[in-house]
This record gives structure tokens, C-alpha cells and sequence, in this order.
């Protein structure tokens, strides 16, 4: 499976095109952590994507970081820069910020199988890289 993040154009007058920014094979995913730390921004809450970069910032590592956007239904993979340590001090910091319920551990068990169904469709289309 080949991840691609870029631009596509898709017109009536034209074929659809995709501009790739950056490739990499799904199999060549840095895998330091077996765990993923996902984010969900309730539709609730009006919060800037600055302040959550910020917070992941402050805490860098190694484990991967999806953010569910609720109000636009859409997940993002953050860029590997904002990819993080695990620590009880990240999590207060963004459960604070976002609320109860919204940060999750989640072990690459649980995270391939839904990646596995998902990568193509979202990685693709759906779920630029937060810079």
C-alpha cells in the first residue's frame, strides 16, 4: 500500500490528477512505539489547531498522533515532528484543553485494524498531515 500525501484535481473537463508532495510504502512507517495517541476535537469546543500543536510539541518522541476532528467528521495524521512521548503530563495537558474523554492510548493491534481498512481510503483523500 503506497501513502500518499499531495493534492488532487479533479474536474469534469479534465482526468482526475494527483500531485504527490511526499510517498511512502505503508510497510515503511517508522514503528518505535506500538502505540498511537489519538486526539478527538469535540464539535463543541472552539480550539485552534495551534494550541494542540503546541501541547504535542512540548512532549516530542516517537509515538504517532491522529487527530479526530468531530465537526468536520474527518481524521489527520500529525506530521512525525509532532509525534510525541507518552506521559501523564501530555495527557492532563490535552484532556485540559479538549475535554474529558477526548485522548486516547491505543495499542498497533487495535490501530492496524483499523488502519489496515482505512489507510487507503483516508491516507489518500482525507487526511492531510498537520504541519
Amino acid at each position: 500500500m503506497l501513502i500518499i500525501q499531495g493534492k488532487a484535481s479533479v474536474r469534469e473537463d479534465e482526468d482526475t490528477k494527483i500531485v504527490a508532495n511526499e510517498m511512502l510504502f505503508y510497510d515503511d512507517i517508522p514503528q518505535e512505539s506500538n502505540q498511537t495517541l489519538w486526539v478527538k476535537v469535540p464539535k463543541n469546543r472552539a480550539v485552534l489547531p495551534s494550541h494542540i500543536t503546541d501541547v504535542l510539541a512540548a512532549y516530542k518522541g516517537d509515538t504517532q498522533v491522529m487527530i479526530y476532528n468531530e465537526a468536520q467528521d474527518r481524521k489527520f495524521l500529525a506530521h512525525r515532528s509532532y509525534w510525541v512521548t507518552l506521559s501523564d503530563g501530555l495527557i492532563a495537558a490535552l484532556t485540559e484543553l479538549l475535554g474529558q474523554g477526548s485522548v486516547k492510548v491505543v495499542s498497533s493491534m487495535e490501530c492496524n485494524r483499523f488502519a489496515k481498512a482505512c489507510f487507503a481510503v483516508f491516507f489518500c483523500y482525507d487526511i492531510p498531515c498537520i504541519k
